[in-house]
């Protein structure tokens, strides 16, 4: 990944958890909070409950850690919340690996707290 794209997904995470701690969200530039405009309708419509943000997680059992964008219900479901930046729609096909990091940040949030 390059570092202008870097550097973007980096903004948008955190104009969006920002935006999910209603908190301030000036001095952004206008691309990142165009980002945050197309994101707006779902975050408000499909985000419930929030249980944390930027969530550092770790499994004894598969020997793996990472930190999860978001752990919120989502559609009334508890679920992981991945926010990806990529300019392009990927296909399902060029995408299991997010399916794979989703799937790992589920059973280390139930190792860690119980709740599925």
């Amino acid at each position: 990944m390059g570092h202008q794209a870097s550097g973007r997904g980096t903004q948008v995470h955190a104009i969006v958890e920002k935006y999910l701690r209603n908190e301030e969200i000036d001095g952004y530039l206008p691309h990142v909070r165009q980002s945050l405009e197309n994101l707006r309708p779902i975050l408000d419509s499909r985000i419930g409950t929030i249980y944390g943000l930027e969530v550092p997680l770790y499994s004894t059992h598969l020997g793996v850690a990472g930190r999860c964008d978001c752990i919120a219900e989502f559609d009334g479901v508890r679920s992981i919340v991945d926010f990806k930046t990529s300019k392009r729609v990927k296909n399902k096909d060029k995408i299991s690996n997010y399916f794979a990091q989703m799937a790992g940040y589920a059973v280390m949030w139930e190792e860690r707290t119980g709740m599925p």
